[in-house]
């Protein structure tokens, strides 16, 4: 745990281990089960990535652009900038 106060002080990581066994069919199809469909909050058609992490997969839901809205407000914007930053 980082000392109070430090860089990552303001960093909270929520994790939650649900692991469930999953067989992949002769298509290469897997079914995530319902009770982490339930908490990632999936629905049918939604995209996913696909991650390979050395001997492992994740599959990381795509968010929508619409989600991200707003993401940068109270961004402070008033800074000087140099001559030749300006494009």
């Amino acid at each position: 745990m980082p000392p109070s106060g430090g860089p990552l002080s303001s960093v909270r990581t929520i994790t939650s281990s649900i692991r469930r066994s999953v067989t992949i069919s002769p298509k290469f199809q897997v079914v995530i089960p319902k009770s982490i469909r339930e908490q990632l909050k999936l629905v049918p058609g939604q995209k996913v990535q696909a991650v390979v992490y050395g001997d492992r997969i994740e599959f990381v839901p795509v968010k929508p652009a619409r989600e991200f809205r707003g993401i940068l407000r109270g961004l402070d914007t008033t800074f000087e900038r140099d001559r030749e930053d300006r494009a």
